[in-house]
């Protein structure tokens, strides 16, 4: 049995979902002032209804462990076991505190799924987590299915064929077709965000499978996103070690 504090000394609680095509884990951190950060975790294999137990298992951490807060951080990591929509539609709505997002779900994952969904109104007239200042990502440029029609220039050239995309000057990779399709998606995701009432995003962080294309995908994602985001960094996805 888990005795509640007296008063415990929380700052800030975090949530990390790690979902695999064997199993699914929920972790979340209370970050507190004074006392030494506390971690509870719970595994859960295929159950039918994983959103609501995450969320339900979510509500008791916070009376327990940190009453009167809320979430503030999600951590998704995943393989390539990809969840419907609704999925995670439900555990976004469910988090309207939600400030930092991090989106790491490996080269096929759950980021095709999500990305969209922060751009998207909702019944409400807003969109989800309108508080959001700090989203990072991991993006797979050949992996992608949300610009992947602008992505195939190394494929396509190799054919001699013309790629959706690709403009005169362009490398003969698929980094800068990708990166422009990356952009107006990533643009037009937060421009919905803005029309819709949300809080304009503080902090953009994109890591990525290629080294050695950083500094320009920054510099294209700062000139396409200026009038959205305030800073944007781009960086080598290992140096995270999702």
């Amino acid at each position: 049995m888990i005795t509640p504090l007296s008063e415990p000394p929380v700052a800030e609680v975090s949530l990390r979902i790690k979902s695999t095509s064997v199993k699914n884990s929920a972790t979340w951190e209370t970050q507190g002032i004074g006392s030494r950060p506390l971690r509870v975790s719970n595994t859960h294999y295929h159950h039918p209804r994983l959103p609501d137990v995450i969320l339900a298992r979510t509500k008791e951490v916070l009376a327990i462990f940190a009453p009167g807060t809320a979430v503030t951080s999600l951590t998704i990591t995943s393989g390539r076991s990809l969840r419907p929509e609704d999925f995670w539609t439900g555990i976004l709505a469910a988090l309207p505190h939600l400030t930092r997002l991090v989106v790491a779900a490996g080269r096929a994952g759950d980021y095709p799924r999500i990305l969209p969904l922060l751009g998207k109104p909702q019944e409400d007239g807003g969109c989800l987590c309108p508080s959001l200042s700090d989203l990072s990502v991991l993006w797979d440029p050949e992996n992608d299915p949300i610009v992947w029609t602008g992505l195939v220039t190394r494929r396509l050239q190799t054919t001699g064929l013309a790629s959706v995309g690709v403009e005169p000057g362009d490398e003969p990779w698929t980094v800068a077709a990708g990166a422009r399709a990356y952009c107006r998606v990533l643009h037009n995701c937060l421009r919905s965000r803005s029309e819709h009432g949300c809080l304009p995003l503080r902090a953009l962080s994109v890591f990525i499978w290629d080294r050695g294309y950083e500094a320009a995908e920054e510099a294209g994602l700062r000139e396409g996103l200026k009038d959205l985001v305030e800073e944007v960094s781009v960086g080598f996805q290992s140096e995270q070690g999702w």
